[in-house]
């Protein structure tokens, strides 16, 4: 494969993550974690294949020696900079909505937690309950 083809399946893949990144925030939206953890592992798989594709495109840039970057690569560049930074900003917002998602989840299990307490205070406890002993001899 060229440089320019790695460059455009690394744009392809980087369009997927900025979608699944959506689709991760329309979940924590609706409390799917369900859906919001499997759109993580697939964001991941994502990911992993666009540091394959990286280290093509620095294996094939370290063995070229003359400058082939042509005005589509440069725009490609572009493009994957432009998406990159747009992930990166989608991302912030999404772990900032997770992380009070999960400070609420904390919270609720913290209150049921004290309810319960509450309850086994305040209701009666058994009886301590004598057992016996028969020893059968024979």
């Amino acid at each position: 494969m060229t440089l320019e083809q790695f460059l455009e399946q690394k744009r392809n893949m980087l369009l997927e993550i900025k979608t699944i990144t959506c689709l991760m925030d329309e979940a924590l939206e609706m409390e799917d974690t369900d859906k919001f953890l499997r759109l993580i592992n697939d964001r991941q798989t994502f990911i992993d294949k666009i540091n394959d594709v990286d280290e093509q495109v620095a294996l094939i840039e370290h063995n070229t020696t003359t400058s082939q970057d042509n005005e589509c690569n440069d725009t490609l560049r572009e493009e994957i900079s432009t998406l990159v930074k747009d992930i990166q900003v989608t991302n912030n917002k999404l772990q900032i909505r997770a992380e009070e998602f999960y400070g609420g989840i904390k919270k609720k299990l913290k209150d049921l937690k004290n309810a319960k307490r509450a309850t086994q205070s305040y209701s009666s406890r058994n009886s301590q309950v004598y057992g016996y002993f028969i020893e059968k001899k024979k």
